[in-house]
């Protein structure tokens, strides 16, 4: 059976940080499956956890009140879900939920968070890759935007 420090060392999150952090961080996780329609987080849930998603697709979006997940991304095995975690009041913004079978890698904010605040420099690592998935799927949204909306011709651009 292979140890959840070498898993993670196999994410592509885990595998950009120092080796020593990754099996630091190991000590904070734990191995989770989600079926197919499960819930992983809900939208105002207390983010107490984040995910390294090893296999299997998650819908992310937004509810509207009276409606179906209005989908924003669709994460996949090697993805990050989660930075909600890291950012006060620690709430999550998005809905997630499993589309297909999820195995994933489950990480307990509280533990990261407290190994992160004693070694700022590990902290740092992991702020700025989580900046830039961040910035990444910002990106993306924003072409969609620029897909959807024509490019700023119904803004009256």
């Amino acid at each position: 059976m292979q140890h959840i420090a070498d898993e993670l060392a196999e994410h592509r999150f885990f595998a950009a940080l120092p080796v020593e952090l990754t099996t630091r961080l190991a000590d904070c996780a734990s191995n989770i499956v989600f079926h197919g329609g499960q819930r992983l987080v809900s939208e105002g849930g207390v983010a107490d956890t984040f995910f390294a998603i090893r296999s299997g697709r998650v819908a992310v979006g937004v509810r509207p009140p009276a409606g179906s997940l209005a989908l924003i991304e669709t994460l996949h095995s090697g993805d990050l879900l989660g930075w909600s975690w890291l950012v006060p009041p620690h709430r999550w913004r998005f809905d997630a939920v499993a589309i297909e079978p999820v195995r994933a890698i489950q990480l307990h904010a509280a533990c990261v968070r407290t190994y992160l605040t004693e070694h700022p420099e590990a902290g740092y690592a992991v702020a700025t890759g989580i900046a830039g998935i961040m910035a990444e799927r910002l990106e993306s949204s924003r072409l969609r935007l620029l897909d959807l909306y024509g490019g700023g011709r119904a803004a009256g651009i």
